[in-house]
């Protein structure tokens, strides 16, 4: 049997260290194997800390990566241009949008692409597309200390027209209204109590109304023909 010598153990050593390197570097995408594919510049506001060899997704299916990511700066504006490698048969729509997202909750950063609608037209590679930002943790502090000045100024408003009102009307004042409203509320009830148990009261009440009226028409049709024998006595005199 032959005997393995020092430099054989070295070398297959180092053949091991090599493979495995080789393995770590393409699993993180920091290699990548010639393949056909097209460029495609996505323009973003902010990157929210995506990085060079980032993967892309298409529907949730990894179809690239990102080649370069540069900040581009003209006399109206900053932002960054990032150039996805994409392969041949991963083709954008006309309304497919562009995420920067993460994988789990603290993983990489990722771009995903949606699959679009229905019957829209796959998209000009040679045109640029505007991404959608990504939240910006720092943009919803900005608001919360925005919401927090308006309500303290919308409670020293409120505050201002309480003085006013005390001004206008006193306590007292409101105390009494408050009082008449829950008697006038109490003596509705009994009434209404009081018509639920005794309903024949309302019939008693219509009658005697009905009593009087008719007593009030015969005096006035007395009256009335009193009035017409006088006239007649007077024209025969």
């Amino acid at each position: 049997m032959p005997k393995i010598t020092n430099e054989f153990k070295t070398g297959l050593m180092l053949l091991i260290v090599l493979f495995i390197v080789i393995v770590f570097v393409y699993s993180t995408g920091a290699l990548h194997f010639k393949k056909e594919g097209y460029i495609l510049r996505v323009f973003y506001d902010y990157v929210s800390g995506l990085r060079e060899h980032s993967p892309v997704r298409l529907c949730g299916a990894e179809v690239g990566y990102v080649k370069s990511i540069t900040i581009v700066s003209d006399a109206q504006r900053t932002h960054v241009a990032v150039d996805l490698f994409l392969d041949d048969g991963a083709k954008a729509r006309e309304d497919s949008k562009f995420y920067i997202t993460t994988l789990g909750m603290m993983g990489e950063k990722y771009i995903e692409i949606t699959g679009g609608s229905t019957g829209s037209p796959f998209r000009d590679v040679k045109k640029p597309v505007i991404g959608e930002n990504p939240f910006r943790l720092e943009a919803l502090l900005d608001k919360a200390d925005d919401m927090a000045e308006n309500l303290d100024e919308a409670l020293k408003n409120v505050n201002k027209l309480t003085g006013h009102v005390d001004d206008i009307v006193t306590r007292k004042e409101i105390d009494v209204t408050l009082e008449n409203m829950e008697a006038i509320t109490q003596n509705f009830k009994d009434f209404s109590a009081d018509l639920k148990a005794h309903p024949w009261k309302l019939l008693i009440k219509s009658d005697e109304e009905d009593t009087k009226d008719t007593t009030k028409a015969d005096k006035e049709s007395k009256k009335t023909k009193d009035s017409k024998s006088n006239i007649q006595g007077i024209s025969i005199n």
